[in-house]
């Protein structure tokens, strides 16, 4: 269960910092390719289990 919490914990953390860095790119603070860089240094810290790399950024 611990495993699965922590799976989910970072996968939480994740999508939180992901929304954070969308938010950004949205006002104009970053470009989308910087949004793109920001989103391989994200998942190598947190390891998702699902990415937005899958999806539209």
């Amino acid at each position: 269960m611990e495993m699965a919490d922590d799976k989910q914990k970072r996968q939480v953390d994740y999508l939180i910092s992901m929304a954070l860095m969308k938010e950004m790119k949205d006002e104009g603070i970053i470009s989308k390719d910087s949004l793109i860089v920001a989103e391989e240094v994200i998942a190598s810290k947190f390891k998702p289990y699902c990415r937005y790399k899958d999806f539209e950024l």
